[in-house]
């Protein structure tokens, strides 16, 4: 079922391509691209970054957040990838595995003093409490690293890919959200094509909200079904009209 029908949007108000605000008016259906958005206004009470623009990019396993980072970072943004941030924690920082070991047992210690990323995945994803045990060592330590980073940076744009945006309530710590979206069919097929099994993409995906939720509360949304330069072409045209620089 492509992500119109689940959004309830006729095909002319989400089209096949382009980016668009989900409350503006409807645009083409034929996958040329659409104009640049009109500006949104700053969130009310956003202050955590003065001077600086800071977006939050988020979206579905396989719908192209990185992608789309990689485009933002070549027209000149600062990016930061919130699932890069846990995967150094998990890795290189001691404190943090001595927490999960205690957690979760030391048989999730990695032979390089680590942790075994593959075995605690395995442990939490399918284990609600244990994956909000995880949540509570790692997240803390992750807004901290991102936002630390921001404010010591002289760079005044930035573009944060969090996953979880919308899960942990983090809209109000950026000044636009975006969220990269794919039809269904297409995100499971790229997520196969992974190695994913179906179990675990069932699995992973249950423990985020629906696509279409993260589509509707989203300023911006990137719609991902066609090739890589169309979504380029549409983080181009989001930036013209959202993320000058000041």
């Amino acid at each position: 079922m492509p992500l119109s029908s689940c959004t309830g949007r006729s095909q002319a108000g989400f089209p096949p391509g382009g980016v668009f605000h989900p409350l503006g008016p409807p645009g083409p259906d034929d996958g040329k691209p659409l104009p640049s958005p009109a500006p949104a206004a700053l969130k009310p009470g956003v202050d955590t970054f003065p001077g600086k623009r800071v977006l939050g990019l988020t979206g579905g396993m396989g719908c192209g957040k990185s992608t789309a980072a990689g485009f933002f970072r070549d027209a000149g943004f600062a990016t930061l990838d919130c699932d890069a941030i846990v995967r150094d924690l998990l890795a290189e920082d001691a404190e943090v595995a001595a927490e999960v070991a205690a957690a979760f047992g030391p048989e999730v210690r990695s032979p390089a003093g680590g942790v075994d990323r593959p075995l605690l995945g395995r442990r939490v994803f399918s284990d609600p409490a244990a994956l909000q045990r995880l949540e509570s060592i790692l997240h803390p330590r992750v807004h901290e690293i991102w936002t630390g980073r921001i404010r010591a940076s002289d760079q005044s744009r930035w573009v944060v890919e969090i996953p979880l945006l919308f899960e942990k309530n983090l809209e109000n710590k950026v000044d636009l959200t975006v969220c990269v979206a794919c039809d269904p069919e297409i995100q499971f097929d790229r997520l196969v094509r992974r190695g994913l099994s179906p179990a675990d993409i069932r699995l992973r995906l249950n423990r985020q909200l629906p696509l279409e939720e993260k589509v509707a509360r989203a300023d911006f949304v990137l719609l991902n079904n066609s090739s890589p330069d169309f979504l380029r072409d549409q983080v181009n045209r989001l930036i013209t009209a959202q993320l000058q620089p000041h």
